[in-house]
């Protein structure tokens, strides 16, 4: 078929604005891509070329699709945005930040240069407002963990540490999260101290949640460990799955090691106050360290006692021993280091007068030595600690 010099132009066209069309629809640029088709299909349509037609129909059907899509995305954006700016003015950063950053990923698809300034102006001055948040609540949180209000301690952590992960604080949020966990360990303590064994495995497990979350979590990214949804398991069944483990090449072994021993003990119901016992000396045991960590913990308030008594009675016992050098402690003496004085007493007698008859004679040596022999048996006696009897008196005193 000839072609005229008119139709061989139109056709050209027709295929140029053809191929501008789908170079402004694979940009995005939705609204010249269907100036572009239309024009591609009117072309074909005056060359009488069914086949270019029909192409062009379904590239207009494409291009109506994309455009719904692409409103509903402007539509989207400009929610986040608003959604942005409410939480900025009730002063709530976080969320300020966070729809902020939606709606900023949302404008520069649809290639809104403005709208994505503007949703970066939120992000920055919500961060700015953000950082002191956090760090006067991680402050908040110290000053609580000082006067063991643990509940405290841990809400004001929590925001902390949302705050910090919004920051992009990899550092900051680390230790606040230890913290936290810090926290649900002496939580975990008191609980079995006092018999509650089921909080106790409660608050051990969301310790060792946070502590296996930071080691597994990606390098120069926040760790987001909260334990806000965990799910708790039953402490016997979590015993015997953890009873094995050492914890090994983790940053927290001993903080683990230490959280496994208050499950083993609250699986077992036992509080570890009654505990005190020679067998970390005389009983062998598999992992030792781990045994000890167990012990030192299950028996700490004991030994504690137990030092103390025994510093006592060595600063005594020194205290003692300087005062003797100095001659500040006065010398014992016993009853036989004392001259045996008996006392007399006196005859009420109107005929007697002479003090030498307030003592009754001696009828024979016999009598005399018997008295003596009384008088050294008193002493003997006083020796052996009785001391001196009312009795030995009397006779001695009689008349």
């Amino acid at each position: 078929m000839c072609l005229t010099p008119k139709a061989m132009l139109n056709g050209r066209k027709a295929r140029n604005y053809y191929s501008e069309a789908r170079n402004y629809y694979s940009s995005g640029r939705l609204e010249e891509a269907m100036d572009a088709i239309l024009k591609s299909k009117d072309y074909y349509q005056q060359l009488g070329d069914g086949g270019g037609v029909s192409d062009a129909d379904k590239f207009i059907s494409l291009i109506n699709s994309a455009s719904g899509k692409k409103i509903e995305e402007r539509e989207l954006a400009h929610t986040y945005y608003n959604n942005s700016m409410d939480s900025y003015l009730r002063e709530d950063y976080v969320n300020a930040t966070y729809w902020a950053r939606k709606a900023r990923y949302k404008f520069d698809l649809l290639n809104n240069d403005s709208m994505v300034a503007k949703s970066e102006e939120i992000v920055n001055k919500s961060l700015r407002f953000m950082e002191r948040e956090a760090d006067e609540l991680f402050n908040k949180a110290l000053s609580y963990r000082n006067s063991s209000n643990h509940s405290l301690v841990l809400s004001n952590a929590e925001e902390a540490v949302g705050r910090y992960i919004q920051l992009g604080y990899v550092n900051e949020t680390t230790v606040v999260l230890e913290l936290a966990a810090g926290t649900y360990t002496c939580m975990a303590k008191e609980q079995r101290s006092c018999g509650d064994f089921q909080s106790a495995s409660i608050s051990a497990q969301k310790a060792l949640y946070i502590y296996k979350c930071i080691d597994s979590s990606v390098v120069g990214y926040p760790p987001e460990c909260l334990p806000g949804d965990l799910k708790i398991r039953d402490v016997s069944v979590l015993a015997e799955e953890i009873r094995n483990l050492t914890y090994e090449g983790s940053a927290y072994t001993n903080e683990s090691l230490q959280l496994k021993s208050i499950i083993l003990a609250a699986s077992q119901n036992d509080t570890g106050i009654y505990s005190f016992s020679l067998d970390f000396i005389t009983r062998p045991v598999a992992g030792s360290l781990d045994y000890a960590v167990n012990f030192i913990s299950w028996n700490t308030s004991i030994i504690t006692v137990l030092v103390t008594l025994l510093i006592v009675s060595l600063m005594l016992a020194v205290l003692y021993s300087l005062l003797s050098r100095q001659g500040m402690v006065p010398e014992i003496k016993y009853v036989s280091d004392f001259s045996l004085k008996i006392p007399r007493r006196k005859i009420k007698s109107s005929h007697i007068t002479d003090e030498s008859t307030e003592f009754r004679g001696f009828d024979s040596v016999d009598e005399i030595e018997g008295e003596w022999r009384e008088v050294d048996k008193i002493k003997k006696d006083s020796r052996k600690g009785r001391g001196v009897n009312l009795n030995s008196l009397q006779n001695l005193g009689e008349v």
